[in-house]
């Protein structure tokens, strides 16, 4: 967390790097300055990470803390009023001065704040900054990085495309982006036409040409997502759309997806290869020299 002193300027509500305007409250007497605010509560174990929780509510505990002009320092606990007004009071010169204090997201779609609750509604990153008047013009702040578990299609690469007989792992294909403690591994999915392709120890196999759509779903993070996969027919293979005849001359090499060839071969053998039959796939490449 980052603790930033900053005179007031003008600032765009829509701009997410400054998602808000300052908070505006007394101000001090002279020599006397607010200088942090800092949010206590929700907290990394590590500074340096993000927070991470999953979809639900948390109510966030902020501090400010006032320097006198005798220097001495003074932090006090941030109070939110039903309207979501939050705020700190300091005793200077035997006088009460309120400080004004609020809170933002820089993306409300993952995690929105209202007064002190923070709402994380869908996975990915937000950083939540937490503003205070400094009592003399200008305000200070603190950010929290929010990472919300869980997992998201990534519409950019679908559908994909897989050629058949050749297999992908369902992390390597960047179909789904994992946030906070969310594990691919962890997830249940599944094939509307396995003949097609199916989801076999953690991949994707592509068995023969057509389109499937796959499932995936998490229950316990509430996450349930569908995505198409495209099986194409594999460019080296040499068999011939079925109906059609192909020629192979003496000394040629034909190479073709047939394993159950290998039982004509044997009642063939010793005479010329007259034709084949098919479509067919998953099976070793086969090659035939006349």
């Amino acid at each position: 967390m980052t603790c930033i002193v900053r005179p007031n300027s003008s600032i765009d509500p829509d701009d997410p790097n400054n998602p808000g305007p300052p908070p505006t409250g007394d101000t001090l007497p002279e020599g006397n300055q607010i200088t942090g605010i800092t949010i206590s509560n929700p907290k990394p174990d590590d500074p340096a990470e993000a927070y991470v929780m999953g979809p639900g509510s948390v109510t966030m505990q902020m501090k400010v803390t006032i320097e006198y002009s005798d220097k001495r320092t003074e932090t006090k606990d941030v109070a939110w009023d039903r309207n979501g007004k939050g705020t700190a009071q300091f005793e200077v010169q035997g006088k009460t001065y309120s400080v004004a204090v609020s809170a933002s997201s820089d993306n409300k779609e993952v995690a929105s704040v209202s007064g002190n609750k923070l709402t994380a509604s869908k996975p990915g990153e937000a950083v939540i900054t937490a503003r205070a008047a400094d009592g003399q013009g200008g305000s200070v702040e603190d950010t929290l990085t929010v990472m919300v578990s869980g997992y998201e299609l990534n519409k950019a690469v679908l559908p994909l495309e897989i050629v058949e007989n050749e297999s992908i792992r369902l992390e390597d294909s960047k179909i789904i982006t994992c946030y906070g403690g969310a594990n691919i591994g962890e997830l249940s999915c599944w094939s509307d036409a396995s003949n097609i392709a199916s989801y076999m120890g953690g991949s994707i196999v592509g068995t023969t040409p057509g389109t499937a759509t796959f499932t995936v779903s998490h229950t316990k993070l509430g996450f349930r997502g569908e995505f198409e996969v495209r099986v194409i027919p594999d460019p080296n293979a040499t068999i011939p759309p079925e109906g059609e005849t192909i020629v192979i001359n003496p000394d040629e090499t034909l190479s073709f997806r047939y394993g159950k060839l290998q039982s004509g071969f044997a009642l063939q053998a010793g005479g010329n290869l007259s034709h084949i039959t098919g479509p067919h796939t998953g099976y070793p490449v086969l090659q035939v020299q006349l």
